[in-house]
């Protein structure tokens, strides 16, 4: 992400609907589901399998909507875990 600066952002899909993620940071933890799978997500931000471990979304912005704390995403747009992002 940080390679698209200023601006850095990556690009997924969430509910058939472009899924612009702003900020994300990694987080160590094993492997426990396959990548783009969400394995939690509440007010800490929604967390993220990825092909090299785990990754913690904190802002994001679903495509014509504003951009969002992971917190305020969430309240508009439960996540559970199990959810595959990318996933048409």
């Amino acid at each position: 992400m940080r390679a698209f600066a200023p601006a850095p952002s990556a690009f997924t899909t969430f509910g058939g609907r472009v899924l612009k993620v702003h900020r994300a940071v990694p987080e160590p933890g094993p492997a426990v589901a396959p990548p783009a799978t969400v394995i939690d997500a509440g007010p800490g931000g929604i967390l993220v399998m990825t092909g090299a471990g785990r990754l913690r979304l904190l802002e994001a912005q679903l495509e014509g909507r504003r951009r969002l704390a992971a917190a305020d995403f969430l309240a508009g747009h439960p996540v559970p875990p199990g959810t595959c992002l990318g996933a048409a």
